[in-house]
């Protein structure tokens, strides 16, 4: 078998009728020089029998003798064609699809005509069962990453894989990664030969349905906060002030979810303190739907009746009329933080602190 010049990797897993979708936009590509190398991690037989339906294809299949999920898949995939030495890298998930025949071969001309481009990569369109929408970067975005591809950390600007075609670099997905895993890989080329090209032509259909791991990130802050110091640590180069606040955003998002987990699992709210932390709070309450039933301040340390327009109350006055299911939202600085914090468990009460600023 002749090498081709591009491979045409997809990590495979269920979801047969949209594989089928993605073969036939291949079968009709006009642009004919590659090899397909699909890595399966289904849990049945019904992408493997869509995979037989396409004889005229050039697919070399593997099937995983066990779960590895998406990200291992993919090395997977992206093996199978580093072995086939292949020039270009062509990743493309089973969800999405190439929008006419002509694509391909745009992908391939983008690399061919911008020969220090190591990445080439196209504006989209983005569907789900409800609506469809093109996705195309902007010119303070292209240039953000152009003069400095570090930059790509703060914004996924690129896109999915699927949006990309790479020269073959041998480079692996960080498997310990699932929310920065694109970001990732595509820093990893980008510091080796820094530069890239575009197109703001749509090439590729983009599933952005319910199934997708991206929507499984989202609802985990937490897997996105770690995961940001993972590339940080990863990559010394990113070694600047505004990558550090990016990771602080993260952690930030983290510590925004449990406090709105807590503090709404509850009925009644008090924010203990009055200072800035305070008005801050309040304020994050009020734009966040968040009902406050008061000020609580410790035992005479009541200056005035009001905060913000909220009724202060003395700890111990509180604790009087304290009823089931309320909660504390202790707002002060850090000198008061263990002082406020050790009357809080002294009087057994609901509290948690507010660290969002």
């Amino acid at each position: 078998m002749d090498k081709a010049t591009v491979g045409i990797c997809i990590p495979a897993y269920n979801f047969p009728q949209k594989l089928k979708r993605l073969l036939s936009s291949i079968a009709i590509q006009s642009y004919t020089d590659y090899a397909i190398y699909v890595s399966d991690d289904s849990t049945s037989d019904e992408c493997q029998d869509v995979i037989s339906q396409y004889p005229e294809l050039r697919i070399i299949y593997h099937r995983n003798d066990h779960r590895v999920g998406p990200t291992c898949n993919t090395n997977n995939a992206l093996k199978l064609a580093y072995d086939a030495r292949v020039a270009f890298i062509k990743v493309m998930h089973t969800d999405d699809y190439f929008l006419n025949k002509d694509c391909l071969g745009a992908f391939v001309e983008l690399l061919n005509n911008n020969p220090n481009a190591i990445i080439a990569f196209s504006s989209t369109m983005e569907f789900n069962d409800s609506e469809s929408k093109e996705r195309a970067i902007s010119a303070t975005q292209i240039g953000g990453i152009i003069n400095d591809w570090r930059n790509i950390f703060l914004g996924n600007y690129i896109g999915a894989p699927s949006a990309t075609i790479i020269r073959n670099k041998s480079i692996y997905m960080y498997d310990e990664l699932k929310w920065y895993v694109d970001i990732e890989w595509y820093m990893s080329h980008l510091s080796i030969r820094p530069s890239l090209t575009y197109t703001n032509t749509p090439l590729v259909g983009i599933d952005t349905g319910d199934g997708r791991v991206t929507n499984e990130c989202l609802a985990d802050p937490y897997l996105i906060m770690r995961e940001s110091y993972k590339v940080l640590k990863k990559h010394p180069e990113m070694n600047k002030p505004e990558y550090y606040s990016k990771v602080l955003g993260d952690v930030g998002l983290y510590i925004d979810s449990i406090f709105r987990e807590r503090v709404r699992s509850k009925k009644r709210h008090f924010v203990y303190g009055t200072g800035e932390k305070a008005h801050n709070c309040l304020v994050y309450c009020e734009e966040n739907d968040i009902s406050i039933d008061g000020i609580i301040v410790s035992d005479g340390q009541k200056k005035r009746d009001e905060f913000d327009g909220y009724k202060i109350v003395e700890l111990s006055k509180a604790i009087d009329d304290e009823i089931p299911d309320t909660i504390f939202i202790v707002a002060v600085n850090e000198r008061n933080k263990i002082c406020i914090q050790e009357e809080c468990n002294k009087y057994h009460l609901n509290y948690c602190f507010f660290d969002l600023w």
